[in-house]
């Protein structure tokens, strides 16, 4: 039986709304550690809500448990369907509702409620480690595609933005939800005995020449406009650069990670 939400169910569902649009607009900001709960509890489950019937799917086909959903009241039937796989409760929205806890341009009119829990990286031969990733849309591609290419895990720096944004977990298509990731601090790689390769805009050997037996390694990638910053480029390991012919002198933060991950996974 479906019902209509509750009032007090209702304000939780916004407060989290509320939540994850204030961390889209402050994406690049990491300052409010105490607002983030990835920041503080890395390993412990918060809740947060996705919207959108590709995105739901594909977290069930990631194995998740969904908690609970929302449909607004007119499309209930169009998702019965969805409703029979997630086996939760589910509630009735009304348009002004959907509306308020939208944020898409095109309202889909589903919601569901997942328990978020970073998965932790355990043994290892190919990491990634991201400096500075702030843009939500380029994070989330970037997971997207370590999921594709099975990645052992990211590691992220305090200036990427948080994984639980929004727009990181939609342009990842909830891959956010089973990579395994760790947030660091600045000193993290100086510990590090790995093999360091450090991503650069034309230092270094080409991507073609990286010898990717020598695992286990690390490659370090920075944002398109910033590069890795100079405390990383004066670590003294292998830098690698992705060889242009055109016109350009840069690449996507994401395509270019895209591309380390293809020849990582050629061996």
């Amino acid at each position: 039986m479906i019902e209509n939400v509750s009032n007090e169910n209702f304000k939780i569902l916004n407060k989290l709304s509320r939540g994850r649009n204030l961390a889209s607009r402050q994406s690049s900001n990491l300052a409010s550690r105490h607002s983030n709960p990835y920041l503080n509890k890395q390993h412990e489950a918060f809740d947060v809500l996705i919207e959108g019937k590709r995105l739901i799917s594909q977290v069930l086909e990631f194995g998740l448990k969904i908690k609970s959903l929302y449909i607004k009241n007119d499309k209930i039937e169009s998702f019965n369907h969805l409703i029979d796989k997630c086996q939760c409760p589910t509630y009735s929205l009304t348009e002004k509702q959907a509306n308020i806890l939208t944020e898409t341009k095109s309202l889909s009119g589903i919601f569901a409620l997942v328990s978020f829990q970073t998965q932790p990286i355990k043994n290892f031969n190919k990491l990634l480690y991201l400096n500075k990733i702030s843009d939500p849309g380029n994070l989330g591609s970037i997971i997207r595609t370590a999921s594709v290419f099975d990645i052992d895990g990211i590691v992220l720096d305090d200036g990427c933005c948080d994984i639980s944004n929004s727009k990181v977990i939609r342009a990842s298509l909830g891959a956010v939800f089973v990579v395994p990731m760790l947030k660091v601090d600045e000193f993290w790689l100086q510990e590090r005995t790995e093999k360091l390769f450090i991503s650069h805009s034309s230092k270094g050997i080409s991507i073609n020449e990286i010898n990717f037996d020598s695992i286990p390694y690390i490659i370090i990638l920075g944002s398109e406009a910033h590069g890795v910053s100079t405390d990383i480029n004066n670590l003294s390991h292998q830098k690698v650069h992705i060889s242009m012919q055109g016109k350009m002198q840069s690449l996507n933060v994401a395509m270019a990670a895209g591309l380390f991950m293809y020849e990582m996974n050629k061996t």
